[in-house]
């Protein structure tokens, strides 16, 4: 795929993704409530999930909009690396621990669907099969801000109001065994976070030398 190819595909797959994340997340605001892990209204901004596909669709926005204007910079490449390392771990964590728990069924459908699977493994292959951008181990370091920044407040809110009725402050589960086991959960998330970044960041350098 020359140059000029690779560009083209890769504004359309971003144009994708933009469509993918702000439609899913319309119909969660809009639509009704359609599996364990889906909530109304602005209440779904409490979810990871959420949170991560949102910044993958803001990202490829300003992707679009800087591609049009030739204004790609290191900086928007990194955010969506970011981005994208962050519905990795959505993906990994509902594939690994979530489904399992709770059953599969009801983490694939509607726009949980989309969020949990087909939005992460657009991005996924994007950035194997499309990115050309060399990333450093400093790069991989920053993926860890937005999990860290979630992660903070998940376990604050568990910590001031307990884990609720039903888990409902502890939507995540990971507090059903208590607090530190639910800390340990949060920083093996971590620790896996910084193992998705590196191991994908080394992917893409050898698929970029396969070019």
């Amino acid at each position: 795929m020359n140059g000029r190819t690779n560009a083209l595909v890769r504004e359309i797959v971003n144009i994708v993704l933009t469509v993918a994340v702000f439609g899913s997340w319309l119909s969660m605001v809009f639509g009704s409530r359609n599996g364990n892990f889906a909530a109304t209204g602005l209440r779904s901004l409490k979810y990871f999930t959420v949170l991560s596909n949102l910044l993958v669709g803001f990202a490829s926005a300003y992707y679009v909009y800087a591609y049009k204007t030739r204004k790609i910079t290191h900086t928007l490449l990194r955010l969506k690396y970011v981005a994208m390392i962050g519905v990795m771990v959505t993906f990994l964590v509902v594939l690994v621990f979530l489904g399992p728990l709770l059953g599969y069924p009801m983490m694939y459908v509607g726009a949980n669907l989309w969020m949990h699977l087909l939005i992460p493994l657009i991005a996924l292959w994007e950035f194997l099969f499309l990115e050309q951008e060399e990333y450093t181990g400093t790069d991989t370091l920053y993926t860890l801000i937005p999990l860290l920044l979630y992660g903070v407040g998940y376990l604050s809110n568990i910590i001031v109001n307990g884990t609720g009725v039903h888990h409902s402050n502890d939507w995540y589960h990971f507090f059903s065994w208590g607090i530190p086991v639910g800390i340990l959960i949060l920083c093996v998330i971590v620790g896996f976070t910084w193992l998705i970044g590196t191991g994908l960041r080394i992917m893409n350098q050898k698929m970029r030398m396969r070019r």
